[in-house]
């Protein structure tokens, strides 16, 4: 069969997820990528990959820039002829998942890196986990009516030998209006369809800062700095409101067992799973 020249013959196992990968993450950096479609086994080859990517930038459904002082390699979007891409091949099951001026904003770019950036560090440990992007949790709003009480950076499950639990992430880089967190403390406690929160952020004084907008919560929100999670991961120190330090592993132990009715949610009597 002979194409029309200058179209595009797409690979359903290989073109289809490297651009969801891209929708997903709305911003990511040209290694970020690499690593991604790796723990997918989907690309084991750097220059078959670097090919591919070029290809697609070439015709227009990728977006490659160069981001000073936030990355030291190409940043990559996803473009309308993606989505349309994506949609034709049935990657796109949401109509309201496509580009727009909010998901194109250079002002997102480093938030999406950093998201990236925390994915990858859990992949690294080994843990098998379920992430639900910022990307696909906008879309389960705005068509499955309460579902969630607000758009997380992520919903992530994980079973690390307590029983599987669902937590939603959030990063935060910059702290947000007094008025703008009570609003989320609103959503947090009345959000049903997760068992804690974790708050990663960028400094100590950050962390003091947020902590203080949620004191008194009823709800199990822990915090911790974000280097200390890309390098430790689930054995990470994060706070509670007392400021007595446990590991996310701890905590999100604690938290599966509460949730399936097997313990009373004490930190102090459980252990690491090994």
């Amino acid at each position: 069969m002979r194409y029309l020249k200058g179209t595009l013959r797409f690979s359903e196992s290989r073109d289809i997820p490297l651009l969801k990968r891209v929708l997903d993450s709305r911003f990511v950096t040209h290694s970020q990528l690499y690593s991604y479609m790796r723990l997918s086994y989907r690309e084991w080859d750097r220059q078959v990959f670097n090919w591919r990517v070029r290809r697609l930038v070439r015709h227009g459904l990728l977006q490659k820039r160069a981001v000073r002082f936030v990355a030291t390699e190409a940043v990559y979007s996803i473009d309308n002829p993606g989505v349309l891409a994506l949609e034709t091949h049935g990657g796109l099951p949401f109509a309201a998942w496509t580009t727009n001026e909010r998901s194109h904003s250079e002002t997102h770019i480093p938030h999406c890196l950093e998201l990236n950036n925390i994915e990858l560090a859990m992949h690294r440990t080994g843990v098998q986990f379920d992430w639900v992007p910022e990307t696909q949790l906008r879309c389960l709003c705005n068509y499955i009516p309460n579902h969630f009480a607000k758009v997380y950076d992520a919903i992530v499950s994980a079973d690390l030998g307590g029983g599987q639990t669902k937590f939603a992430l959030e990063y935060e880089a910059t702290q947000k209006t007094f008025a703008r967190y009570e609003k989320i403390r609103q959503a947090i406690e009345s959000e049903r369809q997760v068992d804690c929160f974790l708050y990663l952020v960028t400094s100590f004084e950050l962390l003091r800062a947020i902590r203080e907008q949620f004191r008194g919560t009823r709800r199990r929100i822990w915090f911790a700095l974000v280097r200390d999670f890309k390098e430790l991961v689930w054995d990470a120190r994060v706070f509670g409101e007392d400021w007595r330090h446990h590991t996310v592993q701890e905590v999100l132990v604690s938290a599966a067992l509460t949730s399936s009715g097997s313990a009373t949610g004490s930190l102090a009597t459980v252990r690491p799973a090994s």
